[in-house]
């Protein structure tokens, strides 16, 4: 880190997503909010091996969402690593708001990827008793720099408001959260806030909770009836 401490890594992540699930057994949720894939030497065997999808399985995310770096090493690769991520236990994708042209080339694999594994709008979870949708979104700076032809984003208020109505709706969900994978937006005094406000309907800024797709993981509960949300994307409080 830039104190010159130790920081970040699975086995610490695993650590702490362990520490958080044995202080609210059966009411947890682990979450990412995209950008799994992105910058380390483990991306060399993406194809081969897919060790972040892996490794995010054998800790036992829930849920997790693409982000733009995810795409960076090209529809074919991406869909190689969704065939080689072969841990029985594997998280849920969600990406309410993508568009696959199966005629460009490398997108008719793609396209059976995400049949096969499978990568929906959506997911439905329980936890103590409270059905929760969890759907993904990329934002509309992120979309703009996936720049594979083939590969498009549709109107991100549009989207969450199409999903949102199905999870309230068609899923009676009581509570919805979105894995956005947008920047920031900055206060008056430069301090960084959730940019949920621009991109999402107020069905769901209303009542959700927002791991941000730059700070991406997140550990979610509900506790003594109280959802609660951890994580660098989105800080630590209730969600209401």
């Amino acid at each position: 880190g830039a104190d010159g401490k130790p920081s970040g890594g699975f086995a610490r992540l695993s650590a702490m997503a362990m520490k958080e699930k044995a202080k609210n057994p059966g009411g947890t949720l682990l979450l990412d909010a995209g950008d799994f894939c992105s910058g380390t030497l483990f991306d060399s065997i993406l194809a081969q091996e897919a060790p972040e999808l892996n490794a995010m399985g054998a800790m036992g995310y829930d849920a997790v969402t693409f982000g733009n770096h995810d795409f960076e090493a090209g529809p074919g690769v991406v869909a190689a690593e969704l065939a080689a991520a072969n841990n029985p236990r594997r998280p849920a994708i969600v990406l309410s708001n993508i568009l696959l042209d199966p005629e460009k080339p490398g997108l008719a694999a793609l396209s059976k990827a995400f049949a096969a594994w499978p990568v929906k709008k959506y997911a439905v979870f329980e936890r103590n008793g409270l059905k929760i949708g969890i759907f993904g979104l990329m934002g509309r700076q992120a979309s703009s720099y996936v720049q594979t032809p083939g590969i498009s984003f549709t109107d991100q208020v549009a989207a969450a408001s199409e999903t949102v109505k199905a999870l309230r709706e068609q899923e009676n969900c009581a509570m919805v959260i979105a894995l956005s994978h947008s920047r920031t937006a900055s206060d008056r005094h430069g301090r960084g806030m959730p940019s949920r406000g621009r991109y999402l309907h107020p069905s769901v800024a209303d009542r959700g909770v927002f791991p941000n797709g730059e700070g991406r993981h997140a550990i979610g509960g509900v506790a003594a009836g109280r959802p609660r949300i951890h994580g660098a994307a989105a800080g630590a409080g209730d969600a209401e």
